[in-house]
């Protein structure tokens, strides 16, 4: 109720889901619309599986999906399905963001846009050297 009556008031769209897991959170967020793009963490929500059944709800719902953070794995939900709009980009080495200092990536940019790995999977391994530094 409380996101419904902020979106009311504000004059941008609003995007809420990021901190978010399970597909009931974001099953009552569309279905109150107290949203206009569906922001999903996917390893929050519970992994790609997860993530599938957000963004197909979303596309029910007609409402855009913005994937938070980890672009190695949203790059591909946004390669698969016109909803989602944007894939979050942080710069690598960032201080936000820092797990691309324990993967190895062929992630390229090109106009404005991130292109998947031709890596089979996801297109990034674990960097075992880099981990090795925080072995117990």
């Amino acid at each position: 109720a409380q996101i419904r009556a902020f979106r009311a008031q504000s004059p941008i769209r609003i995007g809420v889901g990021d901190e978010q897991g399970g597909l009931a959170f974001f099953r009552d967020l569309m279905a109150s619309e107290s949203v206009d793009v569906v922001r999903l963490d996917t390893p929050v929500a519970g992994g790609i599986t997860a993530a599938l059944r957000i963004i197909a709800l979303a596309e029910a719902h007609g409402l855009p999906v913005s994937p938070h953070i980890y672009h190695e794995i949203n790059v591909h939900l946004g390669a698969a399905f016109p909803a989602v709009m944007a894939v979050e980009l942080f710069p690598p080495r960032g201080e936000l963001y820092q797990i691309d200092r324990f993967i190895r990536s062929e992630l390229r940019i090109e106009r404005g846009e991130i292109l998947p790995s031709p890596a089979p999977g996801l297109g990034f391994a674990l960097d075992w050297q880099a981990l090795e530094a925080f072995r117990c």
